[in-house]
């Protein structure tokens, strides 16, 4: 007998044999279906709707949100805190990718002709800390039309942009969009001792270090500290 022959007809018997089990798990998981269901409502798995949560209708404040999101987080969808700001905020726009070029200037220049001031939540030696008592004057004397702002306007509005990443992919971002430094104001807030709500799914990078949520929920908080809208828009992020 041909002992290469019999050694090829053992592979292939095993070779079946894998594909077979591994169709009947597909079979079994494809009939049992519940992490395949999603809900229409908020687009995620059943088991993690979140419908409850979310407010009957989505909020809207005085500052708009854009998030520029890299593409593996885009792609950790059942982690990511940025889909349950779309879900929350009136206006929350998203875009992905690495770099950002016209599209990015286009949506700037079209706030700053709508009278907001573009902000970039990006620490650094020149960011305007929210805290300081003087954070909103120093926004309105960095921007050219604040005098405008302040004559037509009871308070600023803003654009609010975001980088959604790891520390190295928001750096490398930042970098490679020129824009962002050039057209917005970078702000920044003070460090918390508390701990990320997400730490125990999602291990962050240190103590201090917060979900893109939460840092999107302090902000506004920083920016419309009078708002009722605000703290309701908070309430319903936090608790979702």
């Amino acid at each position: 007998r041909n002992k290469h022959l019999d050694i090829s007809r053992s592979k292939v018997v095993e070779v079946e044999k894998e594909r077979g089990s591994a169709t009947r798990r597909l079979d079994r998981s494809i009939t049992e279906g519940d992490y395949r269901d999603y809900c229409e409502g908020c687009n995620r798995p059943l088991p993690q709707c979140l419908c409850e949560h979310l407010p009957e209708e989505k909020i809207g404040l005085e500052t708009k949100v854009l998030v520029l999101q890299h593409p593996v987080e885009f792609r950790r969808k059942t982690i990511s805190t940025v889909p349950l700001l779309q879900l929350v905020l009136d206006e929350c726009h998203v875009l992905v990718g690495r770099s950002f070029d016209v599209e990015l200037e286009t949506i700037i220049h079209g706030a700053c002709n709508e009278g907001r001031i573009p902000l970039l939540l990006f620490p650094g030696p020149n960011a305007t800390v929210l805290e300081d008592n003087d954070a909103m004057e120093q926004l309105l004397s960095a921007n050219s039309n604040s005098s405008d702002i302040l004559a037509e306007q009871r308070s600023a509005k803003y654009l609010l942009i975001i980088v959604d990443g790891t520390w190295t992919q928001a750096k490398r971002m930042v970098r490679n969009s020129p824009a962002l430094m050039k057209e917005c104001n970078p702000i920044q807030f003070t460090g918390t001792d508390d701990l990320s709500i997400y730490d125990a799914i999602r291990k962050q990078p240190d103590t201090h270090c917060l979900s893109t949520l939460e840092s999107c929920v302090r902000t506004l908080k920083l920016l419309e500290p009078e708002n009722v809208k605000t703290e309701e828009a908070s309430r319903h992020l936090i608790d979702s």
